[in-house]
């Protein structure tokens, strides 16, 4: 008869304790729409929020996002994610949601159903007018994509609250920029380089709607100059804030890594290189308290969570002032 080491009976039954607890612990899974009545395709962007209630530790859902919509009178549907119909593009981000949770842990991340001709908004069927009632669930590897649009599968996956999406007819100037996006074919065309093109004829042509802002959003100001020419004009178009908050923590991200990478790469001083780091941390700050919409704070927060601290920024500028020195 084979005799185990304490150790290692120790070992397996503290496993055995572990993965019980994981596979018991269920989690509540929330999602909050910044506002209930949104145009056609109009970008949606949304909170989701994930919570361990429980005493133990408890794994948290990896699996691929999809968009489980109930039109009201209408049959249910799946929307399976990127436009490219890969649903591994989706995913909970690594950086804000760790592989488990600790009891208690509450954890939460921005989850924007799509931009112009990006992600779950690319599905034709939620441009109708109407009223819906959309969850999310992640697929977590136990169900095939194929199989996700049969209800009884999708009732075991860990999904979230249903929430209600009102999609409203567009009218006056809108419902002309309506007419012009949709039949550009952007709506259908993803993370290409023809979508940018596209969205640089339609910004010269449409005329002024809350359409314009997410236009620009599309063509966003990679340069410079660039940002010198468009930014008050997608400020301008953009009532709501939205757009201008958005590229406010985009462009503060792209500074502070740029900083960084200067400084790994001995192509500024440690002194210039803190400063314009510190400089886009700064704004981040800001932005996690007045960002106008409670996603774009907490993406705000998310991103500091991740940034290189000063502390670890100005040790690496001393490894690398000791280096050269030597």
């Amino acid at each position: 008869m084979l005799t185990l080491p304490m150790g290692r009976l120790r070992i397996i039954a503290l496993t055995a304790l572990l993965t019980a607890s994981l596979q018991a612990q269920h989690l509540q899974l929330r999602l909050h729409l910044e506002r209930t009545e949104y145009l056609p395709a109009y970008p949606v962007h949304a909170t989701v929020t994930i919570v361990n209630p429980g005493q133990f530790l408890a794994e948290s859902p990896k699996g691929a996002m999809i968009l489980r919509v109930h039109p009201e009178g209408s049959p249910s549907f799946v929307v399976p994610g990127p436009i490219d119909g890969d649903p591994l593009a989706v995913h909970p981000p690594e950086d804000s949601v760790p592989s488990v949770l600790k009891p208690h842990e509450t954890v939460a991340f921005d989850f924007p159903l799509g931009e112009l001709g990006t992600g779950f908004l690319s599905d034709e069927r939620l441009w109708v007018p109407g009223r819906y009632l959309i969850e999310v669930a992640f697929l977590n590897g136990s169900v095939r994509l194929s199989q996700a649009s049969d209800a009884e599968e999708v009732s075991r996956l860990p999904r979230t609250n249903a929430v209600e999406l009102r999609i409203v007819e567009p009218s006056g100037s809108e419902a002309s920029a309506w007419e012009m996006v949709r039949d550009s074919g952007i709506l259908k065309m993803g993370l290409t380089e023809d979508r940018v093109k596209t969205a640089r004829k339609l910004w010269a042509i449409m005329p002024a709607s809350p359409y314009s802002s997410h236009v620009g959003r599309v063509i966003w100001p990679r340069t410079e100059s660039e940002r010198a020419e468009l930014w008050p004009k997608i400020i301008a178009m953009d009532e709501e804030g939205h757009v201008r908050d958005e590229l406010r923590i985009k462009w503060a991200m792209i500074d502070f890594e740029k900083a960084e990478h200067d400084f790994r790469n001995g192509r500024t001083s440690p002194a210039e290189a803190l400063q314009r780091a510190e400089d886009a941390r700064a704004r981040l700050v800001e932005l996690s308290t007045s960002a106008v919409t409670g996603d774009l704070r907490l993406r705000a927060n998310n991103h500091l969570q991740r940034l290189s601290s000063r502390d670890q920024l100005f040790e690496l500028g001393s490894r690398q002032e000791s280096s050269t020195n030597e």
